[in-house]
């Protein structure tokens, strides 16, 4: 039996994560990489569905907990499968996010396996 193969959304202003983070979960997953969150909206609102999202806390224009606070009412299932990006530098807001939220956080750099299982995990629930 072959694994299903599951669309990722990956939210992030910086070209070289999002690159990163694409080539690392490609093998395995159809990775949909945009710079912000507000493309990000655009392809939720225009009707794209995807089985899990990543996303950068802080970015300029809309931070990504602007966008998980939409996600988790907008689209439940998919924020149920959310994960945010941090880079450890955090604002009061986005660590009471963090508290509040319940989302599972990955903080840059981090492994590529680590990824990987945080995906996994997202995922595991549409396996099922």
């Amino acid at each position: 039996m072959s694994e299903s193969r599951f669309r990722v959304l990956v939210v992030d202003d910086e070209a070289p994560i999002r690159s990163v983070i694409s080539r690392a979960l490609a093998s395995k997953h159809d990775v949909v990489a945009v710079a912000s969150a507000v493309e990000a909206l655009a392809l939720l609102e225009g009707g794209e569905e995807f089985d899990a999202m990543l996303c950068d806390l802080m970015m300029p224009e809309m931070p990504g907990m602007d966008l998980c606070e939409i996600v988790i009412q907008k689209w439940p299932l998919l924020g149920q499968r959310t994960a945010v990006l941090t880079g450890g530098a955090f604002s009061d807001r986005a660590s009471q996010f963090l508290e509040s939220s319940g989302l599972p956080a990955l903080e840059k750099p981090f492994s590529l396996k680590g990824l990987q299982e945080l995906v996994g995990s997202l995922t595991a629930s549409k396996r099922a």
